[in-house]
């Protein structure tokens, strides 16, 4: 004998309810962040209207606001750390001069944490993975490299979400 499936039944699933308190958690999240995009875009649409970038800053910026939104980018968030840890237990740096030029910018820093807020608001479960990877290099940095805390957390995340974007969209 099978039992029909109710109404009750189907609200009453675990994995149902699990799915549905995704759903308005992601909602939630898309709209709170809506904002921290705009301000991303707005940097970046500054930023490349200034001459002096060359093309390989200009396809990053555009890069930047085109996929803050990936699902994509959010899985290669905790690759990207992965790897800035790698390199510095190798003590190798891996950044070209070109984007040390674009990282000086002061509103680098501010796109970067931009972007990694809003790849994490599209891959919440990717972002609860990379963060203490996050946190692990942070340490690793400062520790190793004797770099101060402020500026190690702010390099992890600038290299991460570059790392990131650049390895899921080949910048």
């Amino acid at each position: 004998m099978s039992k029909d499936m109710t109404v009750n039944d189907v609200l009453a699933n675990p994995i149902f309810l699990a799915l549905i308190a995704y759903v308005v958690v992601m909602v939630g999240l898309l709209y709170l962040i809506h904002p921290v995009r705009m301000k991303l875009v707005e940097i970046v649409e500054e930023m490349l209207a200034e001459p002096r970038w060359n093309d390989e800053q200009r396809e990053y910026l555009t890069n930047t606001a085109d996929h803050c939104m990936s699902f994509a980018t959010g899985l290669l968030l905790p690759f990207g750390i992965l790897s800035i840890m790698l390199d510095d237990l190798l003590r190798r740096d891996t950044t070209s001069e070109s984007m040390r030029e674009l990282d000086a910018d002061p509103r680098a820093a501010q796109i970067a944490w931009r972007f990694v807020l809003s790849v994490a608001a599209a891959n919440p479960l990717a972002a609860l993975l990379a963060f203490p990877l996050f946190v692990a290099s942070l340490f690793l940095r400062v520790i190793m490299a004797g770099r101060p805390a402020k500026s190690a957390w702010e390099n992890t995340l600038e290299e991460s979400a570059l790392r990131a974007l650049g390895r899921t969209y080949a910048v």
